[in-house]
């Protein structure tokens, strides 16, 4: 009996789990790794390629990949961009996020986008006051030179910094379309993820991306 009280208290060795993945697994997955004496390494560990559970080593080895989160909140940044800013259509945030990093362009530039089926040609850009005229062509609008708008430039800054973490949404700020008592139940799921956001960005704000552009 001595024999089988010593061996209750050996305790079964903890997971190892690197840090990086410390920081963004939640509690109930860390204790649940430690349950399963699971090791979490980073990818660039030695033995990432080996065997994730064998008889001589009876701990499951997970591969944690760090450095990949830019785009981990756009499933709720991009409808919260899209309903702020009153976007029709996810295009139109497309077209401006691919616009944005040229600056300067021509009727030329903007025809290799994949848009005139879906009824987005320069005049409706213009019309939408979406892209404005940067230097006009005396020949016309084949020739003028087009940039983004201000408010234009706004929703594609704003969209980065939300999904860097620059800038947090307020849960009950008036400009908010998911805080509205009218909310869809959706809205108010999305919500949390958002706040969800707001709080990593604040723990661990080292996580993030800062200053994607020099705006």
């Amino acid at each position: 009996m001595k024999y089988v009280t010593m061996a209750k208290q050996i305790k079964k060795p903890r997971a190892k789990i690197v840090k990086p993945a410390l920081e963004v697994l939640s509690d109930k997955t860390i204790h649940e790794l430690h349950q399963h004496r699971a090791d979490v390494e980073k990818s660039s560990h030695p033995d990432y390629a080996k065997a994730k559970y064998s008889l001589k080593n009876k701990k499951h080895k997970l591969i944690f990949k760090d450095g990949r989160d830019l785009l981990q909140y756009n499933i709720v940044v991009r409808p919260y961009i899209i309903r702020k800013y009153r976007l029709e259509k996810d295009m139109e945030l497309d077209i401006l996020l691919y616009l944005f990093p040229i600056q300067y362009f021509t009727m030329r530039d903007f025809k290799i986008l994949p848009t005139v089926n879906a009824g987005y040609h320069l005049n409706t850009l213009l019309e939408m006051n979406f892209i404005e005229i940067a230097i006009p062509h005396a020949n016309g609008h084949t020739n003028n030179i087009y940039q983004l708008t201000e408010r234009s430039k706004k929703i594609v800054t704003d969209y980065y910094e939300y999904l860097s973490g620059e800038k947090s949404v307020n849960p009950t700020g008036p400009t908010n379309p998911f805080a509205d008592p009218k909310a869809k139940k959706i809205d108010r799921l999305r919500q949390k993820v958002l706040d969800k956001l707001t709080h990593q960005t604040k723990t661990f704000p080292k996580l993030y991306r800062r200053h994607l552009y020099d705006f």
